[in-house]
């Protein structure tokens, strides 16, 4: 294996790429608020890549389904521990630099970062908060949500109204669709007591309601753009980056390589940011 090859696969499985993600989400709505947040972005990397880990060794150590990535994940577990330390104590200094009101919207993200792979009593018997049945998604896709959205308007002074109120429901919109065809990829993984969107509706319904809520997120992106007035450029950064994810939902299957989820999938937050900063760019230039 090349070294490119082996430095790829380290930047996806050891977080760094989806963590880059969601910082790419926050910064999004900060270009859609037309708000200045550099400072957040730093707390949100490092956390981001902090949880993900914490739950990874949680789940990779308690498991006894076959995880591609645990091999990968045992030979490289000392660089992934030191990471994840590091992680700690950065996301713990950055947070010096939030609001106090920041920090109280995050409580639920770290209640659900916590518990979410640990197992505790439900209903007479031990289970994950992941494997609540018909949670899972539910509970990635609110903080998804909480931390791109409500975290930076709260840094940014921005109180609840329709705007914001838009930008939650597109934004949830958006990544509940991403986070189906992951449900359709862990369809072998899963607990069948999960009942996980594809275990209840099967692949290509499942594949359909993606679409849907696609549908919704170009709906509200519309919306918000004629309650917010934000350039007509940035409305097609959105439609845009939402074309292309529907492509991606058209082709999941289970067989799809972990890179087509990792990668493609994940990478479309990169893709909206993208988008939105060189329609900025546009405009001010």
């Amino acid at each position: 294996m090349s070294w490119l090859l082996k430095l790829n696969n380290f930047f996806l499985n050891s977080n760094l790429f989806i963590s880059a993600c969601v910082v790419a989400l926050c910064q999004s709505s900060a270009i859609l608020l037309n708000v200045e947040v550099s400072h957040l972005m730093p707390f949100v990397f490092f956390s981001t890549l902090f949880s993900y880990n914490f739950q990874r060794f949680v789940r990779f150590n308690t498991s006894k389904n076959g995880f591609k990535q645990l091999e990968w994940f045992k030979e490289q577990e000392r660089s992934i521990k030191s990471i994840t330390v590091i992680a700690f104590f950065l996301t713990i200094y950055f947070s010096f630099f939030l609001l106090w009101k920041s920090l109280v919207i995050l409580i639920p993200a770290v209640a659900i970062t916590v518990l979410y792979p640990l197992n505790f009593q439900f209903s007479s018997r031990n289970m994950q908060l992941r494997e609540m049945p018909r949670l899972k998604i539910f509970w990635i896709v609110s903080v998804w949500t909480l931390v791109s959205v409500l975290l930076v308007a709260s840094e940014s002074g921005f109180s609840f109204s329709t705007e914001i109120w838009l930008l939650l429901a597109s934004r949830f919109c958006f990544v509940l669709a991403l986070t189906i065809p992951f449900d359709i990829r862990d369809l072998k993984y899963d607990k069948s007591s999960m009942k996980t969107i594809p275990q209840l509706f099967g692949v290509e319904k499942s594949k359909q309601l993606a679409l849907i809520s696609l549908a919704f997120f170009e709906l509200t992106a519309i919306v918000h753009y004629i309650v917010a007035d934000f350039s007509f450029y940035f409305l097609l950064a959105l439609l845009f980056t939402s074309l292309y994810v529907g492509i991606l939902v058209y082709k999941t299957n289970e067989e799809r390589k972990e890179t087509f989820y990792t990668f493609w999938l994940e990478g479309s937050s990169l893709l909206m940011c993208f988008l939105l900063f060189i329609s900025h760019w546009l405009l001010v230039s």
